[in-house]
């Protein structure tokens, strides 16, 4: 896909674990081995020749314009770094599109739904590597991507650019990937697990784009749950009130599924977003506590198998 992009001239790297054929001239294939997507794509821009170098995923593709509404957003010398949303392709299955109605509704990512839909544009301080585009130099005066951490990596980067370099880094809704979700449950919440752990630790470590209320409010609710339960159980004259908070969580999870089901006119949709939304805010939440309570995290437990 990336072949068919509507640009003039560009260099396609890419950058598998082992040594593959090259499906065109057009493409350069770099085998790296079995190391962090992080060292990938240092070691892609340590060859690439552009002055603007942008990166997507192996499990994505881009819109064929990717490029080309992008540039003009560099136009103003103040912006370094350019991302946009990663939709869910309409190839995906059911499970895999109840992953990303989860990702890109309001209803399992609050205001940080923007990354996985196309939302206003806005200035921001986080933007994914599945969809960002960086000038070289200020990639090469950040000193790339800290390989330490994976994932997080791009959030650590995108702190540096803001709140060191102070430069800008813009969402644009016209700068489309379609990225290609994570099964529900399994490997859905792996990946939740990941990014929980890493806020958590990150909101101590890099506070300037981690600590946040919303951040925090997952853990809020993991915490909560049980001593809802508890209070319940203890007293029975006030069950009613204890619980209330909790019920009101699960009818308002319901409703937003319900809403998403019919908006999508794919009943299938309701039962797998609703139970992937509660899982969701739970494995978040209680990683998010893991990595705040972690004096170090293991960055090396994960397989770092993929082709970027």
């Amino acid at each position: 896909m990336c072949l068919q992009l509507d640009y003039p001239q560009f260099e396609l790297i890419v950058l598998p674990d082992n040594k593959e054929n090259s499906p065109s001239e057009r493409v350069r294939v770099l085998p790296t081995g079995p190391v962090k997507p992080s060292e990938k794509r240092n070691k892609g821009v340590d060859v690439a020749k552009g002055e603007v170098v942008a990166f997507i995923d192996g499990d994505a593709y881009p819109d064929k314009d990717w490029l080309k509404n992008c540039l003009k957003y560099f136009d103003n010398p103040r912006v370094a770094a350019v991302g946009g949303p990663g939709l869910t392709p309409q190839t995906d299955n059911t499970m895999q599109k109840a992953s990303g109605e989860i990702l890109s509704s309001f209803l399992g990512a609050g205001p940080l739904s923007f990354r996985h839909s196309a939302k206003l544009p806005r200035k921001c301080d986080d933007l994914p590597t599945v969809n960002m585009i960086v000038r070289r130099s200020t990639f090469k005066e950040i000193g790339g991507f800290d390989s330490t951490y994976w994932p997080g990596e791009d959030t650590k980067f995108c702190r540096d650019l803001v709140y060191r370099l102070g430069d800008d880094a813009l969402y644009a809704p016209d700068v489309v990937v379609y990225h290609h979700r994570r099964l529900l449950f399994r490997p859905h919440l792996r990946q939740i697990a990941g990014y929980g752990l890493h806020r958590g630790y990150f909101s101590k470590k890099f506070p300037e784009n981690s600590r946040r209320l919303l951040y925090f409010v997952p853990s809020l609710f993991v915490l909560g749950v049980p001593s809802l339960l508890l209070l319940g159980y203890i007293d029975d004259s006030v069950r009613f009130i204890f619980l209330f908070p909790l019920l009101a969580y699960f009818l308002l999870v319901a409703f937003g599924a319900m809403v998403i089901g019919f908006r999508r006119r794919s009943p299938s949709l309701v039962g797998p977003i609703f139970l992937g939304a509660v899982a969701t805010h739970l494995w978040y939440g209680g990683y998010f506590l893991k990595g705040l309570l972690s004096r170090k995290i293991d960055t090396h437990s994960a397989s770092y198998k993929s082709n970027i």
